[in-house]
């Protein structure tokens, strides 16, 4: 009975009264633009809570930026870069351009980043 509870949670007015139709399942191979949007909120979010004077990255999340930078997207340590909305940008580009799978690597690798907050990786897993 809780499921069905949450289910409903989730869903609008217009939708729990069939005034609107019901979310569809996600398919195979796709990943929309709703979705898409939800993970740049949230990454920009925690971007946001971890930026210092000057658009600059706090001591606790450059190495995640770092990361992301060598690691994943396998750019040169020189290209890093310090300013987050130049980094944010990247970011954005990757998740509008890029096929589902790649997507969720994305998340998955900042889901085992130690620096990421629990509630960057709460926000990304329940958002699927």
């Amino acid at each position: 009975m809780k499921k069905n509870s949450q289910i409903e949670h989730n869903l609008t007015f217009s939708q729990r009264n069939h005034l609107e139709p019901l979310p569809t399942q996600l398919k195979l191979g796709q990943l929309s633009d709703y979705h898409r949007n939800l993970i740049d909120l949230y990454v920009t979010q925690e971007i946001s809570e971890n930026t210092g004077p000057y658009s600059l990255f706090e001591l606790s999340w450059k190495p995640v930026a770092i990361e992301i930078h060598i690691k994943f997207f396998k750019l040169r340590i020189e290209d890093f870069p310090a300013d987050t909305s130049f980094f944010l940008r990247t970011i954005r580009r990757f998740l509008f351009n890029q096929r589902f799978n790649k997507l969720f690597d994305f998340i998955e690798f900042l889901c085992l980043q130690e620096n990421c907050s629990n509630k960057l990786k709460a926000n990304l897993t329940n958002s699927f």
